[in-house]
């Protein structure tokens, strides 16, 4: 669907299935209905034309591969009803700068802002119960564990003090990140 450059969901619509408009390189806006409540896997896979995008408040989880591939995302709004980012939901968005997570989100597949190789922060809403976050990085709520390093962040890191465990991928793909310093 190469051509489709926009879609307005209806807000009846419940249900928006796996891969529905995968491939669409095409779409430059998605306007979501109030029925809405799940993106589902790959649903905008490879929409390389969306370079602006706003979940909704009533948006409950972004699954897995949902925006994979949309290389020309520049900003991703996420509503204050989103609770899970499956993995991989925003793998290769180049465009990516920045990403706000809102205190709902409880729960972040592995690699989920993986491939975004200009992603300088993910901050965190200080209500958020699940994570925080401290110079752009994604930790745990806790601060014990580092989940993961914006891959366009650049330089040397150090590792807060208080870090115990490095996630999985924590840092794959961060091409200018020179040295990384942890803690005793």
């Amino acid at each position: 669907c190469s051509g489709l450059t926009q879609i307005d969901l209806p807000d009846g619509l419940a249900t928006l299935d796996t891969y529905a408009f995968a491939d669409c390189t095409g779409l430059r806006a998605v306007s979501f209905g109030s029925a809405l409540n799940r993106i589902a896997s790959g649903a905008f896979q490879n929409c390389t034309g969306l370079t602006v995008i706003a979940i909704p408040d009533h948006v409950i989880a972004i699954d897995s591969y949902a925006f994979y591939g949309c290389s020309n995302l520049k900003s991703v709004a996420l509503g204050t009803g989103l609770a899970g980012i499956g993995s991989l939901a925003f793998y290769g968005g180049v465009g990516l700068r920045e990403v706000d997570l809102p205190a709902g989100v409880v729960a972040i597949q592995d690699r989920a802002f993986d491939g975004c190789a200009n992603l300088q922060a993910i901050r965190v809403d200080a209500a958020n119960p699940a994570f925080s976050g401290g110079d752009g990085v994604l930790f745990d709520r806790a601060g014990t564990t580092l989940l993961q390093y914006p891959d366009g962040k650049a330089g040397d890191y150090n590792v807060p003090a208080g870090v115990t465990a490095i996630g999985t991928y924590a840092f794959n793909g961060c091409a200018g990140l020179s040295g990384v310093e942890l803690p005793d």
